[in-house]
């Protein structure tokens, strides 16, 4: 069984009421999960396990200048590279990193995947 993680309890019981056979084409539950992140974000536990994968590429710092550079501008020169970047510094990640992070379309995909 799939769970489809909804921000807004009355969207998810409206729409499973009203379009229930139209839930169990795995496209539509695909679909809904990836809408349900996107509208919802990622929490601080999505944001460090999206990271384990980034940091385990070969072009890692490449998926990170995909991430941020929405952003770019408003970070501070040192996080622009993924190499400067330290997630074991609760300040920088928890005031910096994560909030910018959290609603981002390649960030919620590389989680996803």
């Amino acid at each position: 069984m799939v769970f489809i993680r909804f921000e807004h309890d009355l969207l998810y019981l409206t729409l499973l009421r009203i379009l229930w056979p139209e839930f169990a084409y795995p496209d539509v539950i695909i679909i809904l999960t990836c809408l349900s992140y996107y509208y919802g974000g990622l929490s601080d536990e999505q944001l460090e396990a999206a990271f384990h994968p980034l940091m385990d590429t070969d072009d890692s710092a490449l998926q990170y200048d995909d991430w941020i550079k929405d952003n770019v501008n408003d970070l501070d020169p040192h996080l622009r590279s993924l190499a400067s970047l330290k997630l074991t510094d609760p300040h920088q990640r928890d005031r910096t990193i994560f909030p910018m992070l959290r609603y981002n379309k390649a960030a919620i995909d590389c989680y996803l995947s």
